[in-house]
C-alpha cells in the first residue's frame, strides 16, 4: 500500500478517495463541533515482513506519535495500528498467545523476530 498525500485547498465536506484500491469515505458532521479523531476510529495496516513494518512506520511517525503495541497516531492525529501478519497465528494458539501478548505488550513498533523469539 503506497500513502500518497492528497491535498486540498479548501476544508472539505465530503471525501471519496480509494487506499489500496479500496473505496475510503469520510464525511464532516453539518453541525459545528469540537471533536478531532480519537482511537474510537483507526485503521490497521497487515504487513507479511519487517521491512513493511518499518516502512509504514516510518511514514506514520514523520510528525506522529508512536504508542504501544504497533499502535501510531499520524501527524494529523488518525490512530494506525501496523501488525506482523504472523501474529493471528500467534494469537490463535492457546500456547503461543499469551508469550506473543507479554512480547508485544512491551513494543512501541511490531518487531518480528523479537515475537518469534517469544514464542520459541
Amino acid at each position: 500500500m503506497e500513502i500518497t498525500p492528497v491535498v486540498h485547498k479548501a476544508p472539505l465536506k465530503s471525501l471519496d478517495e480509494k487506499m489500496n484500491d479500496l473505496p475510503f469515505g469520510a464525511m464532516d458532521s453539518s453541525a459545528n463541533h469540537q471533536f478531532n479523531f480519537n482511537e474510537a476510529i483507526s485503521f490497521i495496516i497487515t504487513v507479511d515482513t519487517q521491512d513493511e513494518i518499518d516502512h509504514y512506520w516510518n511514514i506514520l511517525a514523520d510528525g506522529g506519535k508512536p504508542g504501544r503495541c504497533g499502535w501510531i497516531k499520524d501527524k494529523y492525529g488518525v490512530s494506525w495500528q501496523v501488525v506482523p501478519s504472523v501474529l493471528g497465528k500467534y494469537m490463535t494458539n492457546p500456547t503461543t498467545a499469551p508469550k506473543a501478548t507479554y512480547a508485544f505488550l512491551q513494543m512501541s513498533k511490531f518487531v518480528i523476530a523479537d515475537l518469534e523469539k517469544a514464542v520459541a
